[in-house]
């Protein structure tokens, strides 16, 4: 997918991926698996240039306790409650185009923070296995 909007993308177009950071389940040897280092990996190959990584603190971590280290530091597993929004653009990052500013101050202060903190959508609510909020194409550039 990543490759067939490169070639349609205009040379200043954008594109945001909402990737996990990691995963960290299935079999032992596949266990621990670095999703959103890999992504970035294959867009850079692919000709998309990197511009920057927004963290989106989504607030509603449906599990509090790694089981595999409740209470041993054996072998401790990590739970981050946050994902990865990954901008990258075609060939240039500045638009030509003078365009009509149609985002708020507020909106520019908000958006270009690095940590985004708005709650996720439920998976029961939605009725979807990859819900997101609104809020997250909304905020796109």
């Amino acid at each position: 997918m990543a490759e067939k909007a490169y070639q349609l993308m205009r040379p200043y177009g954008r594109m945001c991926l909402n990737v996990p950071i990691d995963k960290s389940r299935g079999r032992d040897n596949e266990r621990f698996q670095s999703v959103y280092a890999d992504i970035v990996g294959i867009a850079k190959k692919m000709g998309w240039k990197y511009f920057s990584t927004i963290i989106w603190n989504e607030g509603n971590i449906s599990r509090r306790t790694a089981w595999g280290s409740w209470l041993s530091a054996r072998a401790p597993c990590v739970i981050a409650p946050v994902e990865a929004i990954v901008v990258f653009y075609r060939d240039r990052w500045q638009k030509i185009e003078k365009g009509e500013n149609d985002i708020a101050r507020d909106e520019v202060m908000e958006w270009t923070n690095g940590l985004w903190t708005f709650s996720g959508e439920s998976k029961k609510k939605v009725g979807h296995p990859a819900p997101f909020p609104v809020e997250l194409p909304r905020r796109g550039w």
